[in-house]
């Protein structure tokens, strides 16, 4: 019982980033970069397999709380994870400051193809002016420093989740 209320609250946690940092303080990043980046972490960490249990509540909390309504995010989401998963499985990075690195520039472009899509979807040419170069270097800034805020997040959490795992699993009566 205790695993599930260190998922809620991670969850919980991831979705105050969200929706009261960045979507306040960023507006014109466009796309759900906390719940991207948690996407990519899991799929990292547990496999794409393991991260589809998480990351299906997730996307369903953040577009109930959000938008109230599934958007094209949550569908992109899981086919982002999915792509991340494959070339993770490719690419072997033991330098943890190089994988940082290169997962936050993948993050950054796949929020940026995000963005795209969404603006081909809504067919809101108008917002395309919006993205200029500076918001394109402070996307990528957010970006790494998002990436790199989740993934210590999600790292404890995880580390404890798998404590308790041990301790119960070890437990004798």
């Amino acid at each position: 019982m205790k695993i599930y209320f260190y998922y809620f609250l991670l969850f919980v946690i991831l979705l105050i980033i969200q929706l009261s940092f960045l979507n306040v303080l960023f507006p014109f990043i466009g796309a759900p970069l906390c719940i991207i980046s948690a996407g990519v972490i899991w799929t990292i960490r547990l496999g794409f397999r393991k991260a589809l249990w998480l990351l299906v509540p997730l996307i369903l909390l953040y577009d109930i709380l959000g938008a109230g309504r599934i958007e094209v995010y949550s569908l992109y989401i899981l086919f982002f994870s999915y792509a991340m998963s494959f070339l993770s499985q490719r690419v072997l990075l033991e330098n943890t400051l190089v994988s940082t690195f290169f997962y936050g520039v993948l993050i950054f472009l796949g929020v940026e193809f995000a963005f795209f899509l969404s603006l081909y979807f809504t067919d809101k040419a108008f917002l395309f002016t919006a993205l200029t170069e500076r918001h394109f270097i402070i996307n990528f800034f957010v970006a790494w420093f998002c990436f790199y805020l989740v993934k210590k997040i999600i790292f404890y959490f995880q580390n404890k989740i798998d404590q308790l795992r041990s301790d119960n699993a070890l437990m004798i009566r």
